[in-house]
């Protein structure tokens, strides 16, 4: 299973849906938790829609602050058990496997909340006795080598934490790549990056799941990084994808000569059944190369940023900013692209609340 949690601070914001749809494209989630959604949950429902999953809960934000929600694929696995303006609790139900619980919880970012937070880390230990995993955006640290940069934050509060932790008998998920997930004033002076962000687990959880490890990953539109969880080790899987042939790929360079001069082996195909399989064997090599929407610069800007994100001079500073800004233009038009087609798919195929509808932007978010 992979678990996407990120305070994406406001899904209202133009290129916070962009940023989630990228995010779970490349990833592939069966669960999302968001913080600080700063909305409501007709929003949620929209989003939960249009990134194909299959249930959703949410918390609404209270004023002009605050916001939780979950989201989640295979409706039947799946139920809520806990929640408050903090949290969103899970109970796991997989076929021939012991339940476990998943919690997403964002902890109080005033300092003068932070026993209060913990308290409620506590209350929610208490609830089930099931081997438990909890991911989420704490506003906390567990030592001062989690934050680098202007004024150490007091040992009292890092050693409330690091108590708190211990306390419900929980331990920190190994984090790759990055750190610290979030930061404030890079290029200048009082620029500063802290571990506010992480998962932690039970002892019973990581038995379960050993091999359990933390992406700490890159977003265009947050001072926080998206974490994805991955509770086991990568399995292989088979594709077993149908060929389709598209009407738009006669509009493309170079196809004709594709389909003349593989057609037009008859010494090495003999029968119709075998020229049509490899013609199609050949179009689907074709098409990932010269037609469809070109996602490699995509990928190669989000390698960049991670090779950067450490990098704190002036230079780096600007490069940064500046491919940040171009991947987040890459990301809108890519997904402009993709929303314009599923509405043209609409226009001609049926309403928008039909089970085609749906279907199709789950089809096209797979593309």
């Amino acid at each position: 299973m992979i678990i996407l949690s990120w305070n994406c601070r406001g899904l209202g914001h133009t290129r916070a849906v962009p940023n989630l749809r990228e995010l779970v494209r490349a990833h592939r989630p069966t669960v999302i938790f968001l913080y600080e959604t700063l909305t409501h949950s007709q929003k949620i429902e929209e989003v939960k829609i249009s990134l194909g999953f299959d249930g959703a809960f949410s918390i609404d934000r209270e004023g002009r602050s605050g916001g939780i929600a979950a989201l989640w694929k295979y409706s039947d696995h799946y139920t809520v058990i806990g929640y408050s303006r903090n949290h969103i609790d899970l109970k796991i139900t997989e076929p021939g496997q012991e339940d476990w619980r998943l919690t997403g919880y964002y902890g109080f970012p005033e300092q003068r909340r932070r026993r209060e937070a913990w308290n409620l880390l506590k209350a929610v230990t208490r609830i089930s006795q099931l081997p438990w995993c909890i991911i989420g955006d704490f506003n906390d640290i567990l030592d001062s080598s989690e934050k680098h940069g202007e004024v150490e934050r007091p040992i009292w509060m890092i050693q409330g934490f690091r108590e708190t932790v211990m306390q419900c008998l929980l331990q920190d998920i190994q984090m790759k790549v990055h750190p610290f997930t979030w930061e404030k004033g890079r290029g200048n002076t009082h620029f500063v990056e802290e571990k506010l962000d992480r998962a932690l687990a039970s002892t019973a959880w990581m038995a379960r799941f050993p091999e359990a490890s933390v992406l700490n990953t890159v977003a265009t539109c947050s001072d926080h990084s998206p974490l994805i969880l991955v509770n086991d080790a990568p399995k292989t899987k088979i594709s077993r994808i149908s060929f389709r042939f598209e009407n738009r790929w006669m509009e493309e360079e170079g196809f004709n000569e594709v389909v003349h001069d593989r057609w037009g082996l008859t010494e090495t195909y003999s029968t119709i059944t075998e020229r049509l399989k490899a013609l199609s064997n050949e179009l689907t090599r074709w098409s990932r190369k010269h037609a469809i929407i070109d996602r490699k610069p995509i990928d190669n800007l989000k390698e960049s940023l991670e090779r950067m994100r450490s990098n704190s001079d002036h230079q780096s500073v600007v490069q940064v900013e500046e491919m940040k800004l171009k991947l987040n233009r890459m990301m809108i038009k890519n997904y402009m692209y993709w929303k314009q087609r599923a509405k043209q798919f609409w226009l001609k195929e049926g309403d928008l609340n039909t089970k085609f509808f749906h279907s199709m932007e789950m089809h096209l978010m797979k593309q």
